[in-house]
């Protein structure tokens, strides 16, 4: 369930942090916790919306279930480390509120509110910077030379590579468009897309204060262990011969639906930052949870 509810939610590492100290603290199992922890940041519905044209259908179905298999395996192997520990500040009395019956249109209305202004809030700054990172990388970096590493070397190299980086979902899209376009296999382009979001700083220093040093040490472990097993089996086995030319739109001329939706998300990004201001909008790169908890 864990994994289940994580998976579309449109939230980075860092805005999951303070939700899973919440789980946790009332009395959610570490296992569900910890998926949620995993799911939450690898994908999002604004994630797979965005590897569809970019990365093609074959490679957004691997990314979806690659990042529930990532959840669901790391979730289980934290349990057996981490045993029964959680914070002794459980509140036994907690119960969730009763929701309201609320009519078809305040939901509606919820509903566009959470669509188009804290989804659209939350990604606009990271599709901004993957897109102009692809774009430079594309024109300055010679990613030729890493095309031309044995399979197993490549999904090491950029598994270790997205293990210290805080990069969205969303924003490490476009780049991971780029890497398969310049001949990057398949299993390297999805082990940097399972070790980006799911680890930094921020997710080793919440482990570590919580659970302990050996338990965040473990965590991080395990997610390079279990990337770079994926990634190796996507080559091997999964999508071996992959031709990214052949799935992604990079490599073809856009059409009329793609120029209209390029049009109205070019108006959504530039709504968001008049609405929100330079300071606030940028700010979401840094820290979108507390961004948006003074905001709101």
């Amino acid at each position: 369930r864990g994994m289940i509810i994580g998976l579309p939610v449109p939230v980075c590492s860092c805005g999951v942090i303070p939700v899973y100290k919440t789980l946790v603290e009332k009395g959610t199992p570490i296992s569900a916790s910890i998926a949620f922890l995993i799911a939450t940041p690898e994908l999002g519905i604004d994630a797979v919306l965005l590897s569809i044209p970019l990365l093609g259908g074959k490679m957004t179905l691997v990314r979806i279930g690659a990042a529930a298999l990532v959840a669901l395996l790391i979730g289980w192997a934290m349990k057996a480390v981490s045993g029964k520990s959680t914070p002794g500040d459980e509140n036994p009395e907690y119960t969730p509120e009763t929701k309201s019956r609320e009519t078809i249109k305040v939901r509606v209305k919820k509903m566009a509110y959470f669509g188009f202004v804290e989804v659209l809030d939350h990604t606009a700054p990271w599709i901004i910077v993957g897109i102009f990172v692809a774009a430079v990388t594309s024109t300055f970096v010679n990613l030729e030379s890493f095309a031309s590493l044995s399979p197993l070397a490549g999904v090491i190299f950029f598994a270790l590579a997205g293990l210290p980086l805080y990069v969205c979902a969303s924003g490490a899209t476009p780049l991971v468009a780029v890497l398969l376009i310049k001949g990057v296999s398949p299993g390297a382009a999805m082990a940097f897309l399972l070790t980006g979001p799911a680890t930094n700083i921020a997710t080793f220093g919440l482990l570590k204060s919580m659970h302990g040093k050996k338990t965040a040490i473990f965590f991080s472990l395990l997610i390079i262990t279990v990337s770079i097993l994926i990634g190796y089996s996507i080559d091997s086995f999964i999508l071996p011969g992959f031709n990214a030319a052949d799935s992604s739109v990079l490599n073809h001329g856009p059409g009329l639906i793609e120029n209209i939706s390029v049009v109205i998300l070019a108006l959504l990004l530039f709504y968001s930052f008049l609405r929100r201001g330079a300071r606030n909008f940028f700010k979401e790169l840094v820290s979108p949870f507390s961004n948006h908890s003074h905001e709101h």
